[in-house]
């Protein structure tokens, strides 16, 4: 999360307490990009993202997936990735 704010995006962290993944997936559904870090992507340092309209993008390295989301934002964009890295 420090990352995100770091770049001025803003984050919320959904965690265990708050039920099961699905349950926090559905709950934040209308959000732009909901970034899913599980054991793997903590470890790897990537952050896999799911896109408000459903589609789960392949996990990516966190710094470049920040970099491009705050681009996005910069540009008032909505297209986060080249349609060749979707999932």
């Amino acid at each position: 999360m420090r990352r995100c704010r770091d770049r001025g995006l803003r984050a919320e962290l959904a965690t265990p307490d708050q039920g099961t993944l699905g349950a926090r997936v559905r709950a934040a559904r209308l959000v732009p990009y909901q970034a899913v870090i599980g054991p793997r992507e903590a470890a790897a340092d990537r952050i896999a993202l799911r896109l408000r309209d459903g589609r789960r993008l392949d996990a990516l390295p966190a710094t470049e997936t920040l970099h491009r989301i705050a681009r996005l934002i910069e540009s008032h964009s909505t297209d986060l990735l080249d349609h060749d890295h979707e999932a």
